[in-house]
């Protein structure tokens, strides 16, 4: 029994041991097969997400440290820019900015402002001309009824009867000045929208969130916020050691020549060109994008031209009409602009890219499609993605066709003689005025050619418009604007305006360029200073602008005021290095 049972022990370890080796094989098997496998693998086109737990996870961007690193050299974030507050009057002054108090005088005075109906028309003729102006008088005096040490203690001069100019002397005259600017002016309400409004449009009504009413964004907020920090420096007793100028239009909404326009001829006449350290004029604020929050600092806008086409034709009774009245070949003229819109392209002095980067780099919710067009350089590509994600975009990359204005025909049978269209164009970065006038040229010949009309284009001045005729003219424009630099790895304005940005409103926001949508008053000062940005300094996102139920949050407001404060005492505390 002890012979068999040693001899069967033997018999089964080595039995074992064949099996354990056979084991061994077949691991080795799959091990080599599955490292194949992820080889091959690896030669696919990656897909933009993958199935985690039977359900689509969201795709990330692919993050690796170099590319990562290498945006970041784009886009660092700028480090807060703190002031100063070295004096009793200083600290009080910022205290009593954050109280109940005050917070309820400052939604006064800001709804006192609203009240004042400064809304202005195309139509409106020259300053001290038309009485129609005269309503800025009444805003004249609400401002020295409203802050009365501004008045007192600042230089008030006015321009071309309405435009206003507040000069605060600093202590070093070596130093450029700086220039903040703002408009008097409101665009209208229209009558039929009247019910709408929760609360009347010229109330200014506080409900305890919001100021109501129209201008209370565009642009009141952001002169009376000026004004305020002008009022709470006076009271701290500061003195500025570089001299601060305010200059408020008053037409900014129909073009701004006479306000601005004057305003700017003044301020040249006075200090000269390329005389500001910086300007700083309404614009761009906080938007809420690729699930984080952007305040965009605008460098740049784009250009602008406004056309008006005229279709004169034969007039006569409506029973016995011809094949195409006038209108149907303005109609023509119409769909045949709208179906030719102008290339979308991502020129080089867009700085709608560097929002772009510093999102890709900052923000949690970016796309991974975008962000590698990005680390490629592939700004066309990443234009089309960005459009096709969000059509809104599409502005920023193309000159931009609106009809907003038509009238002809005077009774239902009668054909009209006269039709006429007002059509407003955005003007792309690195396109131009002659491009938009070209093709307008181009489209609208053949159809002239096609009813057998004269075509005038764009003549010098016109005062009869022939019969049989289509006419092309051109009632206001500007080119893209110049762009301002936004560079962060020196001292530069740009990293001034940021860093107190950051500093006022937190050091979680992401604080970058970008390009403006609207145009603005800054076309008149270009002369004035290389470093202009059009910024509204809040940390809230602009809502119904020009629009039904015009408000901003006071909370917003007071942070503006905030900011226009800081940024005056950090500008004092700046070399020239930073404010050249």
């Amino acid at each position: 029994m002890g012979l068999r049972s040693s001899q069967d022990r033997i018999y089964q370890n080595g039995r074992y041991r064949k099996y354990f080796l056979n084991l061994l094989g077949l691991l080795g098997i799959a091990l080599l097969g599955a490292t194949a496998y992820t080889s091959y693998l690896s030669t696919l086109p990656k897909a933009h997400g993958c199935r985690e737990h039977g359900r689509l996870s969201k795709s990330q961007p692919p993050k690796s440290k170099d590319r990562i690193q290498n945006l970041k050299e784009l886009c660092p974030l700028v480090e807060p820019i703190f002031p100063e507050i070295n004096t009793p009057g200083l600290r009080h002054a910022i205290s009593h900015l954050h109280s109940p108090e005050y917070l309820f005088w400052s939604a006064k005075a800001l709804g006192d402002a609203v009240k004042v109906r400064t809304q202005v028309y195309d139509d409106f003729g020259g300053a001290g001309e038309d009485a129609r102006w005269d309503r800025m008088l009444q805003f004249h005096h609400y401002l020295q009824r409203t802050f009365p040490l501004v008045n007192r203690y600042l230089r008030v001069e006015k321009v071309n009867v309405y435009g206003l100019v507040y000069t605060w002397e600093g202590s070093d005259n070596d130093l450029k000045p700086i220039l903040l600017t703002a408009h008097q002016d409101v665009v209208p309400v229209e009558s039929e929208t009247l019910e709408e409004w929760d609360y009347p449009p010229f109330s200014g009504h506080f409900d305890g969130h919001d100021v109501w009413g129209r201008g209370a964004l565009d642009d009141k907020n952001q002169l009376v916020a000026i004004m305020e920090s002008l009022s709470l420096l006076l009271h701290a007793g500061h003195q500025p050691t570089r001299t601060i100028v305010l200059a408020a239009g008053f037409d900014e909404e129909i073009g701004g020549r006479q306000g601005a326009g004057s305003l700017s001829e003044y301020l040249i006449e006075s200090y000269g060109e390329d005389s500001f350290s910086v300007i700083i004029d309404e614009g761009s604020s906080m938007q809420q994008e690729f699930g984080a929050d952007i305040v965009v600092i605008s460098t740049a806008e784009k250009g602008f031209m406004n056309q008006k086409i005229t279709v004169r034709a034969p007039g006569g009774h409506s029973s016995v009409p011809p094949k195409h009245s006038g209108i149907g070949i303005m109609s023509e003229i119409i769909v045949e602009l709208e179906s030719h819109p102008f290339e979308r392209y991502f020129s080089d002095d867009n700085p709608l890219y560097d929002f772009l980067t510093c999102a890709a780099v900052h923000a949690n919710d970016f796309p991974e499609d975008l962000y590698n067009y990005i680390v490629e350089g592939d700004k066309q590509a990443l234009g089309d993605a960005l459009v096709k994600l969000n059509p809104r975009y599409d502005a920023d990359l193309r000159s931009t066709i609106a009809v907003d204005t038509i009238s002809g025909g005077t009774k239902v049978n009668a054909l009209p003689e006269f039709v006429t269209v007002g059509i407003n164009h955005r003007i792309r970065r690195g396109s131009s005025i002659s491009e938009i006038t070209t093709a307008t040229e181009n489209l609208v010949s053949k159809i002239a050619k096609k009813h057998g009309l004269e075509l005038i284009a764009y003549p010098d001045n016109i005062t009869h418009y022939p019969e049989s005729s289509i006419t092309l003219e051109i009632f206001n424009r500007r080119e893209p604007s110049p762009l301002t630099s936004s560079r962060t790895d020196i001292p530069t304005a740009f990293k001034l305006i940021a860093g107190t940005t950051r500093a006022v409103f937190g050091e979680d926001l992401i604080v970058t360029a970008g390009l403006n949508m609207g145009n603005t008053d800054t076309f008149w000062y270009t002369e004035l200073s290389q470093n202009i940005f059009r910024y509204a300094p809040m940390p809230v996102v602009k809502r119904n602008m020009h629009d039904v139920n015009e408000r901003v949050p006071i909370k917003g407001h007071l942070a503006m005021v905030e900011w226009f404060y800081s940024f005056l005492l950090s500008a004092d505390d700046a070399d020239r290095v930073w404010l050249q």
